[in-house]
């Protein structure tokens, strides 16, 4: 009796799977979505997750149609150059999503701050390593500052 409800609950997964494959094939290949789609979804995304009032969900939706749209053009044109090493691909996304994310932490509430840091994979391994980064860079303005200051004459 159990045997049977394998053998059938096998052939109704098989059927499932079958059907899926065959709807991906009628819709053929999918093209990537546009920077202005993605921002559109991460927008919607951040405005049910955070709970984002209007103005915070205009002024995330413009951060994400600019940078957005300005990463990818980097990144094309980086590709119509020739450049085809990965690490400095990652850099620019890097430098791309601090920025998004510098946009962020000035409109975000502390609290939806915090959610969006944990929602986004972010430990807190790494938001200390960039306060204690960020914390260096002030330290090494200081000092350029004050030999600065040292060298001016009077």
């Amino acid at each position: 009796m159990k045997t049977w409800k394998y053998v059938m609950f096998a052939i109704l997964c098989g059927m499932i799977l079958q059907n899926s494959r065959l709807q991906a094939q009628q819709r053929g290949p999918q093209k990537p979505p546009s920077p202005t789609e993605m921002a559109a979804q991460e927008t919607e995304r951040l405005e049910k997750l955070l709970k984002l009032d209007f103005y915070q969900v205009f002024i995330v939706d413009s951060i994400l149609q600019h940078d957005m749209q300005a990463m990818m053009e980097e990144m094309e044109q980086m590709q119509r150059s020739g450049m085809q090493e990965m690490s400095s691909f990652r850099f620019v996304q890097d430098k791309w999503k601090k920025q998004i994310e510098s946009g962020y932490q000035k409109i975000f509430t502390p609290e939806q701050w915090d959610k969006y840091l944990l929602e986004s994979g972010q430990k807190k391994s790494d938001r200390k390593k960039s306060r204690e980064e960020r914390r260096r860079k002030r330290e090494e303005e200081r000092m350029y500052r004050n030999v600065e200051k040292e060298q001016t004459p009077l």
